[in-house]
């Protein structure tokens, strides 16, 4: 039975010099923290838990007792209570009641609180949220969400000149926070609201180059400077087989250098259950000339700064030129990458292997193949051999 014990935490003083007693949940060896609602004046008006040299003392102990003791009633019973992280059963009892008025704004804070999401997802979600409680109200009941109420946000985003991928992402976090109440069994319903919807289309641009432009971006000749560094980054994803610009960052190739082997975990899927933990090829002959001008003394790409923040505005700043000079309109880092997938596909390399080179994970959507069977190092050190020399 998880333990429920009254503490004052000397950091939660309010201005007025109050201190809340704070009831510490201890459950599967860590401990979380409750508001009871009641403020003594002191530290040391809390002995081992119980409220003393106060004239209010006996009633405020009677509180604490009523809500302790209502505390493990609630713990009681939930049946699985066993099977919650200190976190989630902690979250629980504080939104006591969210059964009864599961609001936007509510099941928003429950779903931050539980989700393994990073803290850059975090963080955009925080965005995302804003029009939904500015549109529907923070205290918008979603049992009450229904197709005409999602229409009516898409318009409201739509006037609001939201671009479609924006308007996507947006509803869909309600639909993510009506999936995660329903499932939680807050709310009830037969059909979801969101079956109805249909979302903006959102125009792919065509960022892929073919074999004959990527030879033309490779070859071009030019002066030292930004333009020429973002070729080189663009030109070593693809040689990489597509890796993204936050993994190529965190590359230590003074440690390559001495495998001659590129291994390293797909920050986007890292957190995922996958069969192919790891990326891992020969770094082929053409990409070590790059790599020797693009390292630091440390044996990795780019400043500290630009390591932390994904190298975005550099290439914000220097791609437009590079366009120009290659003449390349839709050219993006991520041309590397898309390209790199559709030569390897057209010379009839194995989906499982290019999944395995670009990262993704081989066993979505409940295929049991690679139960029985692995794509190793060596098959996509030959895949990757295979898309460069188609460049020849």
């Amino acid at each position: 039975m998880p333990k429920i014990t009254p503490r004052i935490l000397a950091n939660r003083k309010k201005k007025d010099g109050k201190l809340e007693i704070m009831l510490a949940l201890a459950h599967n060896g860590t401990t979380r923290y409750i508001k009871s609602g009641i403020f003594i004046d002191s530290a040391d008006e809390l002995a081992e838990g119980v409220v003393v040299g106060r004239k209010d003392a006996r009633m405020l102990n009677l509180n604490l007792k009523r809500i302790v003791s209502d505390l493990h009633g609630r713990i009681a019973d939930i049946e699985y209570a066993h099977a919650l992280t200190c976190s989630e059963l902690a979250l629980k009892l504080r939104t006591h009641g969210i059964e009864d008025n599961p609001t936007l704004s509510v099941v928003f804070a429950e779903y931050m609180e539980v989700s393994s999401m990073k803290p850059a997802s975090k963080e955009l979600s925080m965005q995302l949220i804003k029009s939904a409680t500015d549109f529907l109200g923070a205290d918008f009941n979603l049992q009450r969400l229904s197709l005409r109420d999602i229409m009516r946000y898409d318009a409201y985003l739509r006037q609001r000149k939201n671009k479609p991928a924006t308007i996507a992402s947006k509803v869909s976090l309600v639909s993510k926070l009506f999936t995660y109440a329903h499932k939680l069994g807050y709310i009830q319903c037969d059909i979801s609201p969101f079956s109805g919807y249909r979302p903006p289309e959102i125009m792919v641009r065509e960022s892929w180059l073919s074999t004959d432009e990527i030879i033309r971006l490779r070859d071009l000749e030019l002066p030292k400077g930004m333009a020429s560094t973002i070729r080189d980054y663009i030109i070593l994803s693809y040689y990489l087989g597509g890796i993204n610009m936050v993994d190529l960052l965190k590359v230590d190739f003074a440690a390559c250098r001495q495998t001659k082997m590129l291994k390293y975990r797909r920050t986007k899927t890292e957190g995922q259950r996958k069969v192919n933990k790891y990326v891992e090829f020969g770094i082929p002959d053409e990409a070590w000339p790059i790599i020797d001008r693009l390292v630091t003394s440390d044996g990795y790409f780019g400043t500290s700064y630009q390591r932390q923040n994904n190298m975005h505005y550099y290439f914000a700043q220097g791609i437009g030129a590079l366009r120009k000079a290659s003449g390349l309109p839709q050219l993006v880092y991520y041309s590397a990458r898309k390209s790199f997938a559709q030569h390897a596909f057209q010379l009839g390399i194995s989906t499982g292997i290019i999944d395995y080179i670009l990262g993704h994970k081989l066993n979505r959507g409940g295929n049991t193949l690679y139960t029985y069977i692995i794509v190793t190092p060596d098959m996509a050190t030959n895949a990757v051999r295979r898309v460069l020399d188609n460049l020849k």
